[in-house]
């Protein structure tokens, strides 16, 4: 597990005036292992749709959860979290699906 990422969240926080302001919340910074996901599509319908899916491997840790809609930065983009899988195989690595935010 060799790539830097960021999870984070969006949640709304007082803006001292009575207003809520949308804020982005880091929840974790850790390593992982990342790598892109292709459709079984063909390599002209890949072009259009190639590194927009990744699939994260990060260790399981005591007081972080993962949720759908958590945001995975990685190299300067976000990537919202579609799925979490945990295998029998490794119990204590969480796989993450994440899809490219536009």
């Amino acid at each position: 597990m060799r790539q830097r990422i960021k999870i984070t969240k969006y949640d709304t926080v007082s803006d001292g005036y009575g207003g809520l302001v949308p804020t982005e919340v880091e929840i974790l910074s850790t390593y992982a292992t990342v790598r892109y996901l292709l459709s079984g599509r063909s390599a002209e319908a890949n072009q259009v749709q190639i590194n927009q899916t990744i699939e994260v491997k990060i260790w399981k840790r005591v007081g972080y959860v993962p949720e759908v809609g958590q945001v995975i930065t990685w190299q300067n983009k976000g990537y919202s979290i579609k799925s979490i899988t945990e295998t029998l195989e490794c119990p204590i690595v969480q796989t993450l699906t994440a899809t490219i935010q536009i």
